[in-house]
């Protein structure tokens, strides 16, 4: 049977991704990352550090669970960086459902943003 892909264009908005990444940083991701810092920037710019993607900064996660699966090119001592383009992509290839999700989603949008696929849970 001969089959088709379709792109869909979905509109967030800043305050939706902040959200998740709050879902995330508060529980979604930390049976894997045990600390999360800023990249480059300094701290000052940022009320809260689940609006930094959102505000063109970057984020360090470590992961406490090492595992080869997890290494990546921009994997450097158990850090890797997460950009707000990095998770845009993984929603978009998830058809993340802004709606309704839960922590686990959110872990899931980061682990495909930082790994390109889900490692840990």
């Amino acid at each position: 049977m001969k089959t088709f892909e379709i792109k869909t264009v979905q509109v967030v908005t800043q305050e939706q991704i902040d959200d998740v990444m709050c879902a995330a940083l508060e529980g979604g991701i930390s049976y894997w990352c045990n600390e999360v810092r800023l990249g480059k920037e300094p701290e000052e710019k940022y009320k809260w550090i689940s609006d930094v993607l959102t505000l063109n900064g970057t984020l360090q996660l470590h992961v406490d669970e090492y595992d080869d699966a997890s290494k990546t090119d921009e994997y450097d001592d158990h850090w890797c960086t997460l950009t707000l383009d990095k998770l845009l992509k993984a929603f978009s290839d998830m058809q993340f459902d802004f709606n309704n999700y839960d922590a686990l989603d959110a872990d899931a949008a980061v682990q495909r943003a930082i790994f390109g696929k889900i490692i840990y849970g």
